[in-house]
């Protein structure tokens, strides 16, 4: 399987389905040794990253990306 931004689009909304799903669960977790609010942050960072990726750069775009930064490394 080829990872492409389509693929990495439909990956990263299923993940971000998971984490809503679940912030209350993820909060209740963290409550006994942390602040109580782990779910609700990882929700809140995946919805800037679903607003992020709705505006997806091309195919093109990205090709040149990876070929920079196979150059850079």
């Amino acid at each position: 399987m080829t990872l492409t931004v389509d693929t990495l689009i439909v990956w990263m909304n299923k993940f971000d389905d998971k984490i809503e799903t679940n912030k209350q669960y993820l909060s209740d977790l963290d409550t006994p040794i942390g602040d109580g609010d782990h779910g609700f942050n990882m929700d809140r960072g995946m919805k800037a990253v679903e607003e992020k990726l709705s505006t997806k750069p091309s195919e093109k775009k990205v090709k040149l990306i990876r070929k920079k930064q196979v150059k850079f490394f």
